[in-house]
């Protein structure tokens, strides 16, 4: 993430797996293991700090809700670093850890800038009215 203030950017979440690491400088993305339907969604976030969450759940309109008991535990190792320009994160999640992932689903890749100042929030999707807004995610081939 390129960031020129990178000093002053946001990190009070310290503890891992807590969804508010949101609020924090931060990259999220979530994918629907289901394909298309919304029912099995990876939600993941990787703040400027290097806090991590990861989680399983469902959308119903522009919210997001964790399945009790589902908790995502994958083990993912990750890093980041800072950069001339801002800061590079890295997530490294074993397939093995997660359902399988069909060859043609709807995802969105999101960035949460908080410098202290307000929060930008910037996502893939072009026609996305929120990072939620599963109806318009974009749609991930591989």
């Amino acid at each position: 993430c390129e960031e020129e203030s990178f000093d002053r950017t946001v990190h009070e979440i310290r503890k891992q797996d807590l969804a508010d690491v949101w609020s924090d400088d931060s990259v999220e993305f979530l994918i629907d293991m289901s394909g298309d339907k919304g029912t099995d969604v990876a939600h993941f976030i990787l703040s400027s700090a290097g806090v991590f969450y990861d989680s399983y759940g469902y959308t119903a309109g522009l919210k997001m809700f964790e399945k009790p008991g589902d908790a995502l535990n994958t083990g993912a190792k990750t890093s980041v670093e800072r950069t001339a320009r801002g800061w590079r994160g890295t997530i490294e999640i074993p397939l093995k850890a997660l359902p399988p992932i069909p060859a043609r689903t709807k995802a969105n890749f999101c960035r949460n800038r908080n410098v202290g100042t307000g929060m930008e929030l910037l996502h893939w999707s072009k026609y996305a009215t929120h990072f939620r807004d599963y109806c318009n995610w974009g749609t991930l081939v591989w």
